[in-house]
Order: C-alpha cells, then structure tokens, then sequence
C-alpha cells in the first residue's frame, strides 16, 4: 500500500516526499473569483478518488471532472526527494456524490466511513457544514479526523472564504484549520498584464513549508512557475 497520495503538481510532490502522506487532512482556501476548482480538479490524480460535492450535482460535477486532465491515462514515475520512485497510476477511478442538504455532517460522516481502501477526498466545499452548531461541528470533525487517520486516506477541503469577513468572523472556520494538518491558500492578483496566481503553504505538519507563495499557470491546466526559486523553511 502507497504510504502517500500524489498532488498532480511535481513540486508538492517532491516537497513532500511523495506525496501527502496518508492519513492526512488538508484545508485549501480560494476566494470564489479564483481557480480554486481547477486546482482541486489538478489533485484527482490518485488511483481512487471520492469527491463530494455539498454544493453542485453529482451530474454537473461529473461533467466539468470528465473534459479534465486530471482524469486521462498518464502513467509515468517519479522520483521523490527522499530518492524513491513513485509512480503515478495507470487509471483513475472517480466516484462523485451529494451530501445530503438537511443532514449534511452525517452524510459527509456516512460517505467517508464507507470507504474499504485508502482513498483521495475531495470535499467541496465545506461552507455549509461549518454553519451547523459549534458542539455539532466539533463531533463531526474529531470523528472524521478519526476515521481518516486510521484508514489512511487523504481529505482535502474546500474551504470558498468570504471577501465581507476575515476567518476568524466565520461561524467554526477556526475549527476547520486546527483540525487541518496543511493549510494551502490560493489567491490571485490583477496586473495591467495578467491575472497572476499563488499558491501559498502557511502550516504544514508533515514537512516544511513554503517561505514564498509558488505562482501557478492555470493556462491549459495547472503548472508551476519553476523560473522562480523555491525556499523551504
């Protein structure tokens, strides 16, 4: 069994050894003028992917997942810097589903239990689970902290912050971030030229992170600006 899942952009891989070690949850914060969808399209790269959808209809998902490239055949290895390969799978196997709108946690809960196999989560997004109560929230996520850990899987949440108010305005955001062992932040700036994006990684528990936002092409999918140097702290 892989001890990690990979992120579909080299750079993290390689930081990470691999990958996101299993059993880890990540939080990934966008504004929703962002490409924070295309990015989270990026990360079904892993063998076997659930993505729930809170939000959008398993149909309508499905649709925008099925032009990707994130979902085609490319099979290659890697080399990580621990000097192991890693090898990205042959296919790629998508499951998408709703979480229910008036049980939303349980439903959430119910679908990720389910899993039999280490997995790659997608939760997009979890804005409207974070507006149930605090004691609530807190239950759902220690039980799904729980459950992820010892399964092995990979969460990654999607986390659509609100322009009108900082974090800490935001009913049980705080919780959300304590519980996540990364914290990635996608922001974007506007110049005369372009729109130029950023991917920042501010915490991080299994392993450095990034002293300086990487910048990301989203043209034709998702690359890294490797002109910039990269300093790990």
């Amino acid at each position: 069994m892989n001890e990690s899942q990979l992120t579909g952009l080299d750079v993290l891989d390689r930081l990470f050894n691999g990958g996101v070690p299993n059993g880890s949850i990540i939080s990934l914060l966008t504004d929703p003028m962002t490409e924070g969808e295309i990015l989270l399209r990026k990360l079904t790269v892993a063998e076997t992917v659930l993505y729930i959808s809170t939000v959008r209809t398993p149909e309508a998902v499905r649709e925008w997942l099925t032009d990707a490239e994130a979902l085609s055949t490319r099979p290659r290895s890697r080399t990580s810097a621990s000097g192991s390969s890693t090898h990205q799978p042959e296919s790629v196997s998508v499951t998408i589903t709703f979480a229910d709108f008036e049980t939303p946690l349980s439903a959430v809960e119910q679908k990720i239990a389910a899993l039999s196999a280490p997995t790659t989560i997608i939760l997009d997004s979890i804005n409207r689970l974070e507006d149930e109560s605090e004691q609530e929230y807190l239950q759902f996520l220690t039980r799904v902290q729980s459950i992820v850990h010892d399964a092995g899987h990979v969460l990654y949440v999607h986390v659509l912050n609100d322009e009108q108010l900082e974090p800490t305005e935001i009913t049980n955001r705080e919780h959300t971030l304590n519980v996540s062992d990364s914290v990635w932040t996608l922001s974007s700036e506007r110049t005369d030229a372009a729109i130029e994006h950023y991917l920042s990684i501010e915490k991080n528990r299994f392993g450095p992170v990034l002293s300086e936002p990487l910048e990301l092409n989203f043209d034709g999918g998702v690359s890294v600006d490797t002109s910039r140097s990269i300093t790990l702290s």
